[in-house]
């Protein structure tokens, strides 16, 4: 099973590369500057990411992620609003990234229970 991933040279995560690599532990990817959709979704063992070239983060690019509890994204620029979904343990302030960036995303990214309905 996958634990660590080093890529040096890649420049970025294409749609549902990582997806469901539930014993992900450690990403290094110091020059890629985008994370596609699903890129790193359920990714379960994650607890924390640091991307320090990343400009774009797309929809549910980390959704599920149960365990992620800090994001470091430092040159971040836009971030879809979705990107976390599902991510009971992130909160906004847990994200290292330029405020304008920030902007878009929600103050928490758990998912609210459904709610029940008796009829």
């Amino acid at each position: 099973q996958l634990r660590t991933v080093s890529l040096p040279n890649v420049r970025f995560v294409s749609d549902h590369l990582f997806h469901n690599c539930t014993n992900l532990e450690t990403v290094s990817m110091p020059v890629a500057a985008r994370v596609c959709i699903g890129g790193f979704g359920y990714c379960s063992s994650l607890v924390t990411i640091s991307l320090p070239s990343v400009r774009r983060v797309d929809a549910r690019a980390f959704a599920c992620c149960d365990k992620l509890e800090a994001v470091s994204l430092p040159m971040l620029d836009r971030v879809a609003s979705n990107a976390f979904d599902d991510c009971p343990r992130l909160s906004k302030d847990k994200i290292f990234a330029p405020d304008h960036a920030k902007s878009t995303l929600p103050a928490s990214f758990h998912c609210d229970p459904p709610t029940s309905r008796v009829t």
